[in-house]
């Protein structure tokens, strides 16, 4: 059986769960079927769109024309 002893904890990455805050992080983020439906198009056309921007507002970004010239 072993003993572990722990000597150092590095605490500059921890941070208290605010719970008024939670609805911005990504993990707790549900999207809606009509969202799921639209990246599920824009994927098809290659259009990344980022949910996550400023103020929960959708920012597109189009994919470069020289990946796939179809």
């Amino acid at each position: 059986m072993y003993i572990w002893i722990i000597s150092k904890v590095a605490l500059n990455h921890s941070h208290l769960c605010c719970l008024d805050r939670t609805e911005m992080l990504k993990q707790h983020k549900e999207l809606s079927m009509f969202v799921h439906r639209t990246i599920e198009n824009n994927e098809k056309v290659k259009i990344r769109l980022n949910l996550y921007a400023n103020n929960n507002s959708p920012v597109v970004y189009l994919a470069s024309h020289e990946e796939d010239p179809k």
